[in-house]
């Protein structure tokens, strides 16, 4: 099973590969965190070259019904956060799969 990075691992790791301390690299993460939330809030898309693409969809209202009571509920017209990662970032990723499986198999 993968591990789960939080976010004072991804801090360490910016500190360690920036060579700068880690109030700075929360600083970083927080500014840019900060930046994507407002550009796809305000704009609707953002595409971070090498890491992928963001931008908003509307997602139909409509009536649904609940199972157990039988009772009609009106289900509000919401946006949702589609994220379509790059090419480079999918071939990455693909790589190191196949170098996991070959290890596993013994190879």
């Amino acid at each position: 099973m993968a591990k789960y990075n939080t976010d004072p691992e991804f801090i360490s790791e910016l500190a360690q590969r920036l060579n700068i301390k880690p109030d700075y690299a929360k600083e970083i993460t927080k500014a840019f965190t900060d930046s994507v939330r407002n550009l796809i809030v305000t704009n609707g898309i953002l595409n971070v070259r090498g890491l992928g693409f963001f931008h908003t969809r509307t997602r139909k209202g409509g009536i649904a019904r609940n199972p157990h009571t039988g009772q009609e509920m009106k289900i509000a017209v919401m946006m949702r956060i589609i994220f379509r990662p790059s090419h480079s970032l999918k071939q990455a990723v693909n790589e190191r799969a196949k170098r996991v499986r070959k290890e596993q198999i013994g190879f």
